[in-house]
């Protein structure tokens, strides 16, 4: 008997103990991290927020936690069309990123390091690669022929790639 009732103030122990231990799935947030409330409120803030704001009025805000990298993605709407895109970090609660247009829907306009070509893109590989093309393809004998300003041209097109690779696609996509 006396057995029995310590092995059940034992588990009755431990239960209490897990509990407050680990948080339930209805707490809110970490203690070390913003809630979603003040995410959207440090978004608010952003310059680019407050712009579109301007010109398309009040915005509808959501936000959720990306997985994969451990922000607040706060999302601002109007009419059913996502305007603006703003990420918060999970702990510090600054804005870190903040994006407009396509770059909103088009995660590959935002020049993320790596995300195209990984070390090609480095100016100290592409650039060499460049001149190589050129110096092994220019007729030296004959420099002003209509093949040459060809090869010219094909790598006038590593000056979009280079806004392009800065998420600077107003200027990238005219170059081309």
């Amino acid at each position: 008997m006396r057995r029995a009732t310590l092995l059940i103030a034992l588990v009755a122990f431990l239960a209490v103990t897990a509990q407050g231990a680990f948080p339930s799935s209805g707490d809110a947030k970490a203690p070390d991290q913003v809630s979603r409330d003040e995410a959207i409120a440090a978004a608010d803030k952003d310059p680019k927020v407050l712009d579109v704001e301007r010109e398309q009025g009040p915005l509808a805000a959501t936000a959720s936690v990306n997985d994969e990298d451990g922000r607040w993605e706060v999302a601002y709407f109007s009419g059913g069309e996502e305007l603006v895109l703003v990420y918060v970090d999970l702990h510090s609660g600054e804005a870190t990123e903040s994006w407009t247009g396509y770059q909103v829907s088009w995660k590959m306009a935002r020049g993320y390091s790596g995300a195209f070509g990984h070390k090609l893109n480095a100016p100290y590989v592409f650039i060499p690669l460049c001149l190589v093309f050129l110096l092994g393809l220019v007729d030296w004998r004959r420099l002003w022929r209509i093949a040459n300003l060809d090869l010219l041209v094909l790598l006038g097109f590593g000056v979009s790639h280079y806004f392009f690779n800065r998420a600077e696609i107003g200027v990238s996509v005219p170059l081309v």
